[in-house]
Formats: structure tokens, sequence, C-alpha cells
């Protein structure tokens, strides 16, 4: 039986390497798809962005940007995991892969800090070891865009603003995840981040409250879902009548005008009609 445990924390140690290893593939994947100065000029923009829901970094930053954030959080996540003193296992690839996969939207190496901070914080006052809440603060940065959109919104957050709210995050969230998988038994795969949708149900009207515009955006690639611009009348029957904004009801798409001081702007894309209409009119 000790036999057995040992080859098995050998087996989950080779993790480390791997981990390491992706992650340097992603920045020299990243490094070969654009130059040094457009990715750092990428990077800048990335961090620099508000992080509404939903920011495509590929769009805003350019995909070798967009795939040196994701190694690089995927590197920090790895080492996080590695000197939190907590050995890695089948739950490892389950952390560094969503860490990976959402910084490239939304999640990057900066935003993340302030709720990990928090999750230390929070073992800190429990006297109890960091490694035991490190996978939980790694998957509770899937509200790492609220630190961005509070820090860097003009006229209502502040970046001093935007870490707090961070921290607060980090602190509450693993007990509340905790909590959480008391609710449903475990039939969730995705607990923690059942517990972030609950605090973001109560942090977005918090923050209407106090005079944030929180209303739904995208910063997504036009040619994404070329599905939902170009799909037929049977399908978005309002889309043929020349007094309705082309696309399915409800659709928002956003432009990225990348100006002198790296700021978004924002326009919808129901306010007019989108290329593939005058076809899909014709046609009707």
């Amino acid at each position: 039986m000790g036999r057995h445990s040992m080859a098995e924390h050998t087996r989950y140690e080779r993790l480390y390497g791997l981990f390491l290893a992706y992650a340097a593939l992603l920045a020299l994947f990243g490094l070969t798809l654009d130059t040094p100065a457009g990715i750092l000029r990428g990077l800048s923009t990335i961090i620099l962005t508000e992080d509404a829901l939903i920011t495509d970094y590929v769009l805003i930053a350019g995909p070798g940007a967009a795939l040196v954030n994701s190694a690089l959080v995927t590197a920090i996540s790895t080492l996080i995991l590695r000197r939190s003193g907590e050995p890695f296992n089948g739950f490892s690839p389950v952390v560094v892969g969503l860490m990976s996969g959402f910084s490239l939207f939304g999640k990057n190496f900066v935003n993340i800090w302030p709720i990990l901070l928090g999750t230390f914080l929070y073992a800190k006052s429990r006297r109890e070891p960091v490694g035991k809440y490190a996978p939980v603060g790694l998957l509770a940065t899937a509200l790492s865009p609220v630190v961005s959109y509070i820090a860097l919104d003009n006229g209502w957050g502040t970046p001093l603003a935007g870490c707090l709210v961070g921290v607060l995050i980090g602190f509450i969230m693993p007990p509340l995840s905790a909590y959480t998988y008391k609710i449903q038994n475990g039939m969730n795969l995705y607990n923690v981040g059942f517990a972030c949708g609950l605090v973001a149900f109560i942090l977005v009207p918090l923050m209407g409250s106090m005079g944030a515009t929180t209303g739904r955006r995208a910063m997504t690639s036009p040619s994404a879902s070329p599905s939902a611009c170009c799909a037929p009348p049977a399908v978005w029957p309002d889309c043929s009548a020349p007094s309705t904004p082309c696309g399915p009801p409800g659709r928002v798409t956003a432009a990225f005008s990348r100006t002198a001081a790296g700021r978004q702007a924002i326009s919808s894309g129901c306010s007019a009609p989108a290329p593939c209409c005058s076809t899909q009119g014709s046609t009707a």
C-alpha cells in the first residue's frame, strides 16, 4: 500500500514540469505571432482594460499578447500550487487548466493578485496551511475581472477600491465555497464557480446602486459568431424588418478602437446593420 502511494505521489509530481512546459509553449507560440514590442503593447492594453463581460483579449491586444498573458497566468498558478506546500493531485490539472483558459478573456496576470492575497490572509487568520486554500483562491479569480472593472472604471471606481474588493472576495471565498458544497452535496462540478456566481449576484446590483454602469457589454470579434449575425429570418424574424436593428433580439457586439491611451470604445452592434444583413434582407 505504501509503495502504491509513493508511486501516485511521484506521478503527480511530474505535473509540475508538465505545467511549466505548457506555459513555456504558450509563451513561445505567442512570440511567433507578434513582435516583442507588439506583445508588450498588447499586455499593457490587457492590464488597462476594464474587463467588462465579455472581453476577448485576442481582439483587443492580439493573439500574441493573449497567449503570453495565458502563459504568465499558467506559470503563476503552477508556482503558487508548488510553493503553497500542498502536493499535486488530480485536482491540480483542473485548476491550472481553468486558469490558463480563462486568462484569454477577463483574467490577467495583474488582476488576480488581490483575490489571491485575500485567500492568503484568510488562511493566516485561521492559522491553517496556505496550501489548503490555494486551489480555491486560484479558482476564485474567476471574479478577477471585477477588480479591473472597479479599478479602471472612469468616474466611479478607483484602483484602491478595486484591490480592496478583490481582497474581500478572496477572503470570503474559502468559507463560502465550503458552504455551497453542502448546498448541492457535490453534485455541481463547478463548486467554486457556484460560489463565485453568488458573490457576483450581490456585487452587480451593489455596484449599480453606487453609480456603476453594470449593463451587459461584449467585446468579442464580430467574426466569432457568424451564425448569430447572419441567421435567416426564419430564426430571427425581426431581422428582415427595415425598422428593426439587425441580429438576434438583445444581441450586443462591441467594436474596439485602439486609441493612443489604449482605451476601449464600445458601440452596440444592434444600432446599425451588420455587413451580412444586406444579403440577409435580399433573400428574405
